[in-house]
C-alpha cells in the first residue's frame, strides 16, 4: 500500500485521503495492468480467488468446468485455469498462472463474451441505461472488444466474498482487487 503514496503526488490531498482510507480497510492490494481490460482481469481473479477460498461455493456451482467445457475449443487455456481452481491450487500458483499473458487474456475474452451475452439476454432492462439512442447490440460491440475499458461495476464484498474491486483513478491503479484486513 505504501507504493500508492509514491504513485500519487503528495500535494494531491484527495487521493492521499483515499489511500489512508484504503489502508484502514485492506491489508493489501493486487494491482492490475491499466490496459482497458483491467476491470475484467480484476473481476476474474477476484472471482476465482473467492472460489478457491470457498470450497462450498465451488461445489454449489456444480463444478466450473462443466459450465465452461464448451468454451475449451474457442478459448484454449481457460479450462486449464479453471481446473487449477477446482484442484484447489495454492493462491500463489493461481496468481502466477493468472499473470501469464495468454491465460489472463483468455479469461478476459471469456468474461467480455459472457458480459455481452448477459446484456443481450436482459436487453430490456439494460437499454434504459444507454445514452445516445444506441441499441444493446451496438453497445455490446464495444464490450467484446479487448482493450476497451469495461464499465465500472457496483461490486462489493457481498458479491465476491472476501476480495472486492476498487478503482482509485489517475490512470495509475485502475482496477485492482482489495483484500480485507
Amino acid at each position: 500500500m505504501d507504493e500508492l503514496y509514491k504513485e500519487y503526488a503528495e500535494d494531491d490531498h484527495v487521493y492521499q485521503e483515499k489511500i489512508k482510507d484504503l489502508l484502514q480497510k485492506y491489508s493489501y492490494i493486487r494491482k492490475t495492468r491499466p490496459d482497458g481490460n483491467c476491470f475484467y482481469r480484476a473481476f476474474g481473479f477476484a472471482h476465482l480467488e473467492a472460489l478457491l477460498e470457498d470450497g462450498q461455493e465451488l461445489q454449489r456451482s456444480g463444478g466450473v468446468t462443466q459450465v465452461t467445457h464448451k468454451c475449451d475449443k474457442c478459448i484454449p487455456g481457460l479450462m486449464e485455469l479453471i481446473e487449477r481452481v477446482e484442484r484447489r491450487v495454492p493462491l500463489p500458483e493461481l496468481l502466477a498462472a493468472f499473470n501469464e499473458p495468454a491465460t489472463s487474456d483468455y479469461l478476459v475474452v471469456y468474461l467480455r463474451l459472457l458480459t455481452s451475452g448477459c446484456l443481450q439476454r436482459h436487453r430490456r432492462f439494460f437499454e434504459q441505461f444507454l445514452e445516445g439512442g444506441r441499441s444493446i447490440k451496438e453497445f455490446c460491440m464495444s464490450v467484446t472488444m479487448c482493450g476497451v475499458p469495461g464499465a465500472p461495476g457496483a461490486l462489493s464484498e457481498g458479491h465476491l466474498g472476501k476480495p472486492c474491486l476498487g478503482y482509485l483513478g489517475h490512470l495509475g491503479l485502475a482496477y485492482g482487487t482489495f483484500v480485507t484486513v
